[in-house]
């Protein structure tokens, strides 16, 4: 379950407070989509060692149609959890759901303030 901007985290971390029944409903959904994901992935992590590989070896030439193809397949997983998620949203309660918006505020907020410290490190 993923995506930038902290959005896993906030997800993983309010799957901790799920009731059994919510809990039983997460593991259907994932169960459900357990057999589409694993080639996704699968593909991915080939992709991506493909990639790994063509610059160990300086086979330089090879390396945009390495990273398209990353690119594609993360890409595709990422398209396939999203779809996850939005099952198990629907399985949340609005106070559940709200304690992921905060928590996704919460981490944006601390990224932009590293990004701010970072930026200020550089200019001096």
């Amino acid at each position: 379950m993923g995506g930038p901007g902290g959005g896993a985290f906030a997800f993983r971390e309010v799957m901790r407070d799920l009731t059994d029944a919510q809990r039983e409903q997460v593991k259907a959904i994932h169960e459900r989509h357990a057999e589409q994901i694993r080639p996704i992935a699968e593909r991915v992590r080939t992709a991506r060692e493909a990639l790994d590989t063509a610059i160990m070896s300086g086979n330089a030439g090879n390396l945009q149609a390495l990273s398209i193809e990353v690119g594609s397949a993360e890409t595709e997983l990422t398209f396939a959890q999203a779809q996850v998620q939005s099952e198990v949203f629907k399985v949340l309660t609005p106070e559940q759901k709200q304690k992921i918006a905060e928590r996704r505020k919460e981490m944006a907020a601390r990224r932009e303030e590293m990004l701010k410290q970072r930026q200020q490190r550089t200019q001096q």
